[in-house]
């Protein structure tokens, strides 16, 4: 009896089930999603952003997950870092849909101008596979929505 208690016990931001439930977090209009990827080679470094039209998260927990649903445009949320434990566990799972633009948001800061500008031609000529032939790795990732979200069960 007392087990079924606590599986109803609820609160605006969590709930908690017996079962394992995917979750899924999704912005609510289009071109809300970037993806950063830092670049590295040395001490220098590149970030590049990648913007989607779409993208969803998927959360596997019987716990639903906490955010806020009333994301601000120009604060965003960086997913990876919120749901940190989740990304550890492997709990996390994200698809992200139609590229439309890409840029460069970020160099090092004594990068030097040639340098930046031979990065670019490369990114532009043959993607990142011409990066990784110049020994530079991607080491990091974020993940951002922007603006109002939603929550449901899948």
């Amino acid at each position: 009896m007392f087990k079924h208690i606590i599986n109803q016990m609820t609160d605006e931001n969590t709930s908690i089930t017996d079962d394992i439930n995917e979750w899924i977090i999704e912005p609510m209009f289009t071109k809300c999603v970037w993806e950063l990827n830092v670049w590295t080679k040395g001490k220098q470094s590149i970030t590049r952003r990648i913007c989607y039209r779409w993208g969803e998260v998927c959360i596997t927990s019987s716990k639903k997950p906490m955010v806020n649903l009333e994301n601000q445009y120009d604060v965003g949320i960086n997913i990876f870092d919120h749901f940190e434990l989740e990304v550890n566990r492997g709990e996390l799972d994200y698809n992200l849909y139609d590229s439309y633009a890409s840029d460069i948001v970020k160099y090092s800061k004594h990068m030097r101008e040639t340098t930046k500008k031979k990065m670019e031609e490369l990114w532009v000529n043959n993607g990142e596979s011409a990066w990784e032939e110049q020994g530079w790795s991607s080491e990091e990732s974020e993940l951002w929505f922007f603006g109002k979200l939603n929550l449901k069960l899948r």
